[in-house]
C-alpha cells in the first residue's frame, strides 16, 4: 500500500527507526540502573516513551489511494452479492426445515396420543386378565371339588345299590 504523502521513490525516514533503537537502548540502560533511579524518574521515562510509541503509531496509519478504496470496495460489494445468495438460499432451507419440524411436531403429538390411549387400553386388559386369571382358578377349584364330591357320590350310590 502506498502513502499518499510520499513521493515515489522517497524512502521512509530512518529517524523513527533510529528513536525506537535509541529508547530500546535508553530502556536496556535504564533496566541495569534500576538500583540507582529513583521511582520518579522511572516514571517520567516510562511517560517519555508512551508518549513516543503514541505518536509513532500515528505516523504509521496508512492512507490509502482512491484507486485502493475502489478496489476495496468492489471486493466488499462482490463478497456482498455472493453473501446474500447464500443468505437466501439458507433462509429457504431454514423455512422448509421450519416446516417440515412443525408437520413432524404434529405427527409426533398424534403418535404421542394414539401411544398413551393404548397404553391406557392395555392396562385395562392386563386388568381384565388378572381378573379372569382369578375366576378361573376359582372356577377350577370348585370343578376339582364338584368331581371329586361327584365321585364320591357315584361310589357310595354304586355301593348303596350292590347292598
Amino acid at each position: 500500500m502506498e502513502h499518499p504523502g510520499k513521493e515515489k521513490g522517497e524512502e521512509k525516514p530512518k529517524y523513527r527507526k533510529d528513536k525506537k533503537q535509541y529508547l530500546k537502548a535508553l530502556w536496556v540502560d535504564s533496566a541495569s540502573d534500576s538500583s540507582k533511579t529513583k521511582p520518579e524518574e522511572e516514571i517520567t521515562n516510562l511517560c517519555l516513551m508512551a508518549d513516543h510509541l503514541d505518536s509513532s503509531d500515528q505516523e504509521d496509519v496508512c492512507k490509502p489511494t482512491y484507486d485502493q478504496l475502489v478496489k476495496i470496495c468492489e471486493r466488499v460489494h462482490v463478497s456482498y452479492k455472493k453473501h446474500k445468495k447464500t443468505y437466501a438460499s439458507l433462509k429457504l432451507k431454514f423455512f422448509n426445515l421450519k416446516k417440515e419440524h412443525e408437520s413432524l411436531n404434529k405427527d409426533y403429538t398424534l403418535f404421542d396420543s394414539n401411544h398413551m390411549s393404548l397404553l391406557d387400553e392395555f392396562d385395562e386388559l392386563n386388568k381384565k386378565n388378572s381378573e379372569l386369571i382369578v375366576e378361573h382358578d376359582s372356577l377350577k377349584a370348585s370343578y376339582t371339588t364338584l368331581e371329586f364330591d361327584f365321585k364320591a357320590y357315584t361310589k357310595e350310590y354304586e355301593h348303596k345299590k350292590h347292598c
